[in-house]
């Protein structure tokens, strides 16, 4: 965990863990050139023969930071205004980055790729600038041929109360969804 004004978490690796990098109550912090790939993903009850309800998310609900709980992230920030996140990696889990009450965040030259619920995911946050992110196969519920529901993934997920962001230059393609608003 990482609190206190501008705080800063820069290089390294972290594996293993429901959260890879918790910022919280820390305006101004800067998280860069962190790797959080391999942290925490749910063991979905989906098979190939079959989709099993149980698997799909559910965004609506995020006042007790049920997202973090519930979901994991390789980096999660909360109640942190002007947060940055800069060239990070978070591939292989379940969340890359979870922006929640983080207003005028900057997330920018990050690969929040091949998750299994969002890439980066903002709640209750604006004035946010999110540039040139890689989001892409953040996906689950899919058997080719069988079941194509996405389960509510997402490579950008964008919830409740989040104004006037800017979205520029980013790629979130074969997911569940690709921009879920």
């Amino acid at each position: 965990d990482v609190e206190g004004a501008g705080a800063q978490v820069v290089g390294g690796a972290v594996r293993g863990f429901k959260i890879g990098v918790r910022v919280r109550k820390s305006a101004g912090a800067e998280v860069a050139q962190l790797d959080a790939t391999g942290n925490f993903r749910q063991r979905l009850r989906s098979t190939v023969e079959r989709e099993d309800a149980a698997d799909w998310l559910w965004p609506h609900e995020n006042d007790d930071a049920q997202w973090e709980r519930n979901y994991g992230a390789g980096i999660a920030c909360s109640d942190s205004p002007g947060v940055t996140v800069r060239a990070c990696v978070v591939r292989n889990g379940q969340n890359g980055l979870l922006l929640q009450r983080c207003d005028r965040a900057k997330a920018y030259d990050n690969d929040f790729s091949f998750n299994s619920g969002w890439g980066l995911a903002l709640w209750r946050t604006n004035d946010a600038m999110i540039a040139h992110n890689s989001m892409d196969w953040c996906v689950r519920g899919y058997s080719h041929g069988r079941y194509a529901r996405g389960q509510d993934s997402s490579g950008l997920l964008v919830f409740e109360q989040c104004s006037r962001n800017v979205f520029a230059v980013n790629s979130a393609t074969h997911g569940g969804d690709g921009f879920f608003l």
